[in-house]
């Protein structure tokens, strides 16, 4: 873990919080069988938040990533997990609205 990396390590917490809550949504929005079009909405927006939450994750290193815990729901998750939820979740829509918003 670098010296400087609190400030992105927090950032990227923070925004763990705010794409769980998202992908969250996701899944309800997904569940409920709106039309297409509000699906197609729900998934551009969770891929650009998980764009943001890329980005950040990306001026952390590699060490520092595996031994960062994120929020899923209130919960602490190693990140690489978090990562896998995403894509869990990216299948989903992927398979629903043809949109790939995978990390």
């Amino acid at each position: 873990m670098g010296l400087f990396d609190f400030g992105d390590r927090e950032a990227v917490k923070t925004a763990s919080i705010r794409l769980s809550a998202i992908l969250s949504q996701t899944l309800v929005e997904l569940q409920r069988e709106n039309s297409n079009i509000s699906l197609k909405s729900m998934a551009y927006a969770t891929d650009s938040k998980i764009k943001e939450f890329k980005a950040l994750a990306n001026k952390l290193s590699y060490d520092s990533l595996c031994s960062l815990k994120v929020y899923n729901n209130e919960n602490k998750m190693p990140f690489w997990d978090f990562v896998k939820r995403i894509n869990e979740v990216a299948a989903i829509v992927k398979d629903k609205t043809g949109i790939d918003i995978s990390y």
